[in-house]
């Protein structure tokens, strides 16, 4: 499966539907969730919200990540492919975003170590990705996730980083 190709589907069906509205963490997992779901279900692939690592990384205990949430755990039904999105919505300082960034980078690094397939970082900010204080690392690139006529707050800016 190519999660990757699902989540750019995903910005670009958020970009065009007018029944979608980004306004924060929260109401974009859902419409995320909502998304993948209606896609996976044709692959035998399951999805949760906010799950446990400690429940789904053998030797959890050990690395401490059983204190750690996945924001978007997706898993093959019968077999043993596991992928994770982290999403991080950003306005916050400098410092507050970098040490977020390389958090979220280092726990999406050890699922990887763990044995999932693919891990990824979806960042999001609602001011222009120029603002950005972050590094992108070079695949990465700021897009737009939501034109400002769909939010009153302006437009909404995503970046995907493939962390492993």
């Amino acid at each position: 499966m190519k999660l990757q190709h699902l989540l750019q589907e995903f910005f670009a069906f958020a970009r065009e539907a007018e029944n979608i509205t980004i306004y924060n963490k929260t109401g974009l997992l859902h419409n995320l969730a909502n998304f993948l779901q209606q896609h996976l279900k044709e692959k035998d692939y399951g999805l949760q919200i906010s799950r446990n690592a400690g429940e789904v990384v053998v030797e959890a205990m050990k690395d401490d990540l059983n204190r750690e949430a996945i924001d978007l755990y997706v898993y093959q039904v019968a077999g043993k492919e596991q992928y994770a999105v982290q999403v991080s919505v950003y306005n916050k300082t400098v410092s507050e975003e970098a040490g977020d960034l390389e958090a979220q980078l280092q726990f999406l690094q050890s699922l990887k170590a763990h044995g999932f397939k693919d891990t990824f970082l979806l960042l999001v900010r609602n001011e222009h990705a120029g603002k950005a204080a972050i590094k992108l690392p070079e695949q990465a690139h700021w897009q737009e996730l939501q034109p400002a006529s769909q939010d009153n707050n302006g437009p909404w800016f995503c970046a995907l980083i493939s962390v492993g």
